[in-house]
């Protein structure tokens, strides 16, 4: 893990450019909101795939007309805090812990094209940077994702 300081801003512009690129007739908003200006210190191309990863799933599992994602920052004295929520399909209580899990797949392949990877990528992203990751999620209401990122001392 090559740490760096990064405005989270900066990542968040590179991660809609990806996903518009690959949603180009996607009506979704992502907004993002940071207490305040803050940095974060971390990997800057695992950061970018971590919160990728987790927009993408946000657009990709959305039956929604306008998938509505929003990322939110703050940070305590110990660690970052990340949450992505989205008004997308949302995920059976039944699965939470099976979800990280990898080629973890919980939809048809014709319905949802996907390897199965990306959230276990998510998890290892997160383990590196000694932190951690869970999910709130209801079926049909929608699914945030807690990240938490242990600062360095």
């Amino acid at each position: 893990v090559k740490r760096e300081k990064i405005d989270p801003g900066q990542i968040i512009d590179k991660v809609k450019s990806l996903d518009k690129s690959r949603y180009p007739d996607s009506q979704g908003t992502i907004e993002f909101t940071a207490n305040k200006q803050m940095m974060i210190t971390a990997d800057r191309e695992l950061l970018t795939k971590l919160l990728y990863n987790l927009v993408d799933n946000s657009l990709k599992f959305n039956h929604s007309d306008a998938p509505e994602i929003k990322i939110q920052m703050d940070e305590n004295e110990e660690d970052w805090l990340i949450s992505v929520s989205d008004n997308g399909v949302g995920i059976d209580k039944d699965y939470h812990g099976k979800i990280f899990g990898i080629f973890q797949k919980l939809h048809n392949h014709a319905d949802y094209p996907g390897s199965g990877i990306g959230l276990a990528i998510c998890e290892k992203i997160v383990s590196k940077h000694n932190g951690s990751i869970r999910l709130d999620s209801e079926l049909k209401k929608g699914s945030t994702f807690h990240v938490t990122i242990k600062k360095e001392r």
